[in-house]
């Protein structure tokens, strides 16, 4: 792509058209840049000019956790508030601060309908232009602006429902500025990613803890990593042109098949970097404060599956949709009709939280699509005939994974279709459409070919993640068995094994929050109780957050020695604390 597209006048065109595709680049690399991307163009400035903002959020953080951690909301929202008063201004700040006050005081009523109903409205008032056109402020600002009472949106809705549910609601101002010092926590305020407020609370309230070499080691190696993921990106608009070629399609059409796939393939890459860089940063911070953040989208060359993207480019979206729309839908009833109808729910949330445009109805409406064609496929292929068949003529498991690489693919190809149209609109995924329909039998070969080897590439590495977390975990389970064994002086059930496995397995893989709270409520009960099918709990529980230490970016210490203090309080100083036994067994 970057000889066609240097061999030609095209940059000179632009410029002399004064379209403003490109402006002068690094003198290092010579040259101009592409600017045309009008996302990459206000988040990397915010970026660079925030890094003050976020040192000073981190550094007064830690120093109002070591003196009075109550007041880390305060912190948060105090900073949040200098930075848009100073930016954007003081009518921005109030426009900013309307949207939590409201569901605030909604909450007070103690309805969930009022909740829902709320939240479509405000969802409806996002979709609206005149919102911030009124603001005396740049397009940048109104930009971020519009970015951030996006996020704020969902940060308020996680709030009420989780305190909804707990049942701690109550008028006071503690609460609120809780509220607003989650919703505008300064390191996520503008571009994301999301943290669920259950699991911010958690990091609010824990104590202070010295920084070890370790810590400050991986905060600054991720820091550095991240550091030059943006230098490449921006390296990368000094010779790849991949958001100025999407623009001219005129000139694209003069192109082979190769041109097409790779600057398709370019736009992924391209649009996986910038949030990469985002939430890679954003959550590096928040982990450094010891909240338990998002991670950063997973590489697109390695997921082939419609399902496996969804929940793994942004976990925080995933999580929220996961635990606000998708499980309320579902209740008791898990039947395939409720589940695409709960599918359906989440899909038109995306499209009304994305604002409502003809190319977010189309992605969204591609994306059902394959989620259900391959809820479909799964369903056909845990069926007893099928896997007999499959036995039967695939015969080894190379076979069997061919075959399903092989099914994948259309998928694959669909997925990547639909994405053109979020990534650059309806005029690009409409000619990207008729390209593949209007290509000749030898280019989409060749398409699905290299589509097929990218599907053998997500299978296999999937496979090489679910052996090395189950060798770890038989690891894990080895030392826990032998260790509540010499505590309790008896043996565990080998019935229990296989069961503890699978659940365990289940919670590594997909580190669902909601899970891990039901493993820690049986670890309680366990330890109160000691039958031998509740220590078989225990084991898996334990070996479930020792799993956890080894994945995340925190010690044992932060973990486990920190978590049961919040819960022993609720026990008193003259009960039991199990949680704490969490740590004698351990120790």
């Amino acid at each position: 792509i970057m000889n066609k597209y240097r061999s030609t006048d095209l940059n000179l065109d632009y410029n002399d058209s004064g379209y403003g595709a490109f402006a002068p680049g690094w003198t290092v690399l010579g040259g101009k840049k592409d600017v045309s991307d009008y996302e990459w163009a206000v988040w990397a400035p915010y970026l660079y000019f925030s890094v003050p903002w976020v040192c000073a959020n981190l550094l007064g953080a830690e120093i109002v956790r070591y003196f009075c951690k109550e007041l880390l909301a305060v912190w948060y929202l105090t900073l949040s508030a200098m930075y848009i008063l100073l930016h954007m201004g003081a009518l921005s700040l109030v426009s900013m601060l309307m949207e939590p006050c409201l569901m605030f005081t909604l909450l007070q009523l103690r309805s969930r309908a009022v909740l829902y109903i709320g939240g479509f409205i405000l969802l409806v008032l996002h979709n609206t232009d005149f919102k911030f056109a009124w603001l005396p402020i740049s397009y940048d600002s109104q930009y971020l602006l519009m970015i951030s009472t996006a996020w704020i949106y969902m940060r308020c809705q996680s709030y009420c429902h989780d305190a909804l549910t707990s049942g701690q609601v109550s008028a006071s101002l503690t609460d609120l500025i809780t509220l607003l010092g989650y919703s505008l926590y300064f390191p996520m305020l503008f571009l994301g990613p999301l943290i669920l407020f259950d699991e911010f609370q958690t990091g609010l309230r824990k104590p202070y803890v010295p920084w070890t070499l370790r810590r400050v080691k991986m905060f600054i190696l991720n820091i550095m990593r991240f550091c030059w993921w943006a230098i490449f990106l921006e390296a990368m608009t000094h010779f790849l042109y991949i958001s100025a070629l999407q623009g001219d399609l005129k000139h694209m059409s003069r192109q082979g098949a190769w041109a097409h796939y790779g600057l398709g393939f370019g736009m992924g890459i391209v649009f996986q970097l910038k949030y990469v860089v985002t939430y890679g940063f954003n959550s590096t911070v928040a982990q450094a404060e010891r909240y338990q953040a998002p991670r950063h989208p997973k590489c697109i060359g390695r997921i082939h599956l419609y399902s496996d993207m969804w929940k793994y480019f942004d976990e925080g979206l995933y999580n929220f949709l996961r635990k606000y729309v998708y499980m309320p839908l579902l209740r008791s009833s898990y039947s395939l009709l409720d589940k695409k109808f709960a599918s359906l729910a989440c899909f038109v949330f995306i499209y009304a939280w994305h604002r409502v445009y003809l190319f977010v109805l189309v992605w969204s409406t591609l994306n059902y699509l394959g989620v259900t064609l391959e809820s479909l496929g799964r369903s056909i292929g845990n069926s007893t005939a099928y896997q007999h068949y499959e036995k039967m003529v695939m015969i080894t498991p190379q076979n069997v994974r061919r075959l399903h690489a092989v099914l994948g693919t259309p998928l694959l190809i669909m997925s990547a279709l639909s994405n053109f149209y979020f990534f650059a609109g309806m005029r690009v995924g409409n000619y990207y459409v008729k390209r593949l329909l209007a290509g000749s039998l030898q280019e989409n070969c060749l398409l699905f070919f290299f589509c097929y080897c990218l599907s053998q590439v997500s299978i296999q590495y999937l496979q090489l993640i679910k052996k090395h977390d189950k060798e770890m975990y038989n690891e894990i389970f080895c030392v826990l068995k032998n260790k509540i064994s010499e505590k309790y002086n008896e043996e565990l059930q080998p019935d229990y094994i296989s069961v503890d496995e699978a659940a365990c397995m289940s919670a590594v893989r997909e580190r669902n929050p909601i899970l891990s709270k039901s493993l820690t409520v049986s670890l309680s009960m366990s330890l109160r109780y000691k039958s031998s099918s509740d220590e078989m709990v225990l084991t898996k529980c334990l070996g479930y957050v020792l799993t956890m230490t080894k994945k995340s970016r925190f010690g044992h210490k932060e973990i486990l020695y920190n978590l049961p203090k919040e819960k022993c309080a609720e026990h008193g100083k003259s009960s039991k604390c199990p949680e704490l036994e969490i740590v004698e067994v351990l120790k």
